[in-house]
């Protein structure tokens, strides 16, 4: 997914390339990285998404469940701002994507009996910081495929479109005057 932005002029680092050589960065990161499971932010007019206050689950001895509507998503949150001066210093760079979850949904169970019109959905969570620790964009990406899709097929087309929908909001961000007008899902 990363050769996208690096074919774009981005200077990517994949922590997950040389885990070996990686592993204590990654164990840095890690341990000062949070996630919460909150509503999906519009792309079009972004505000980092806040963490929601958890409600009482026991009233009066009463079990007091909160139905969620909204399209939810796995944010990432940063617990130590220093670390991403020291990735900075480390990686020269600016800014960090976090892929923080992978979604690959089928709904070939629902369409047993229709299996060759069967989709797959492939969704990811991402979060993007500056190295100040401002969350410049979050969200989710998605693309869709026939189920019958092998995992090569998959990688490259739907990996492809979701990293270059990742790009078109980076850009977005960054160069507000810059960049075209785009349709986000």
């Amino acid at each position: 997914m990363l050769w996208v932005l690096q074919k774009s002029g981005y200077k990517v680092v994949d922590l997950m390339e040389d885990t070996a050589l990686s592993k204590p960065t990654l164990f840095k990161i890690y341990s000062n990285t949070a996630f919460d499971f909150v509503n999906v932010p519009d792309p079009l007019h972004f505000k980092a998404p806040k963490t929601e206050a958890k409600s009482q689950t026991l009233v009066k001895g009463q079990l007091v469940v909160e139905s969620q509507t909204n399209q939810r998503f796995m944010n990432a949150r940063l617990l130590s701002v220093p670390m991403l001066q020291e990735l900075k210093s480390k990686f020269k760079t600016g800014l960090f994507v976090y892929f923080n979850q992978l979604d690959i949904i089928s709904n070939a169970a629902v369409n047993a009996y229709q299996f060759s019109n069967s989709q797959q959905r492939v969704t990811v969570h991402y979060t993007v910081f500056n190295d100040t620790g401002l969350e410049l964009h979050s969200g989710i990406l998605t693309c869709e495929l026939p189920t019958q899709t092998n995992a090569k097929l998959l990688i490259q087309t739907c990996f492809k479109s979701i990293a270059t929908q990742l790009l078109e909001r980076i850009d977005f961000v960054l160069f507000p005057k810059k960049s075209k007008k785009i349709n986000f899902i």
